[in-house]
């Protein structure tokens, strides 16, 4: 079962390239689910954002979408909501998602893959806790920092140990399906 969690926060669309960061970050998520064989008995993928908190009205659950051709065409209709980046609400809601109602089974790996470009300024002291909590709760958590605005030390922090297995870094949204083959099999061992 894997839940990746999206920054929608303001900074996605700030600057030159605008709407076309967030397209690649949708892009990015079709990548990492086309990457997978999708249904009941095989992998589950949930999907949700974040900004000032967790878009909890917009998320995907492990149940909702079981094929490909389904869960991309709801990620790729996904909008930007914009707003700070609260990566602490974003595992909290992200390690919910992990539970048997929602569609998780209690026999598969539980894998969150957490994508920002920036760093916690909404509840950041509790940041590192609820990774602990994420991480207590058996689920592997692998952290993706874009461009140069990452707190690195925070997503290595994040990410489950070791950190160089996971956790990526980019220097442009342009550049996120660089590490896609290294990410799936990396989450496949």
């Amino acid at each position: 079962d894997i839940v990746i969690i999206l920054d929608e926060s303001t900074s996605i669309v700030s600057g030159s390239n605008g709407n076309q960061n967030w397209e690649s970050i949708k892009n990015f998520a079709v990548q990492i689910a086309d990457s997978f064989p999708i249904s009941t008995d095989l992998t589950k993928i949930g999907i949700l954002k974040f900004s000032t908190s967790a878009n909890v009205n917009q998320k995907i659950d492990l149940n909702r979408y079981l094929t490909n051709s389904d869960l991309k065409s709801a990620i790729l209709a996904f909008d930007l909501v914009g707003g700070e980046t609260n990566i602490a609400d974003a595992l909290r809601n992200g390690r919910n998602m992990f539970s048997q109602s929602l569609g998780s089974r209690p026999d598969a790996p539980h894998i969150m893959i957490l994508l920002t470009d920036g760093q916690a300024n909404r509840e950041a002291e509790k940041t590192i806790i609820e990774a602990n909590m994420t991480k207590a709760a058996n689920i592997i958590i692998y952290t993706i920092g874009v461009t140069s605005q990452i707190d690195e030390n925070q997503l290595k922090n994040i990410a489950t140990a070791p950190s160089d297995s996971h956790y990526f870094y980019v220097t442009e949204y342009s550049k996120l399906d660089s590490i896609i083959t290294d990410l799936v099999a990396q989450s496949c061992k």
